[in-house]
């Protein structure tokens, strides 16, 4: 399942190495980027509403189901919460 992915907002993907997972805009949303180097496979979401929902939760809980969490590279990266949220 080699291939790139270009997720938007509220997308969940996956590939494996060398595939390449990418998003971008985020502004108010983020991104979570995990990288498996023993199975070398990529793991992304980009979400817009992460505070309010239980997207990233489930999504976290899915990737562990494929890997050893010891072993994770993860990234985050994104915008800004509205401070009344």
């Amino acid at each position: 399942m080699c291939y790139d992915v270009t997720l938007g907002q509220g997308e969940i993907g996956e590939t494996d190495s060398p595939g390449v997972l990418f998003s971008g805009a985020m502004g108010p949303c983020i991104a979570i980027g995990i990288y498996d180097p023993n199975n070398r496979k990529g793991y992304m979401m980009h979400e817009s509403n992460a505070h309010v929902n239980l997207d990233v939760p489930n999504f976290l809980e899915n990737v562990m189901k494929e890997t050893i969490i010891d072993d994770l590279i993860n990234w985050v990266a994104g915008g800004g919460i509205d401070s009344e949220d």
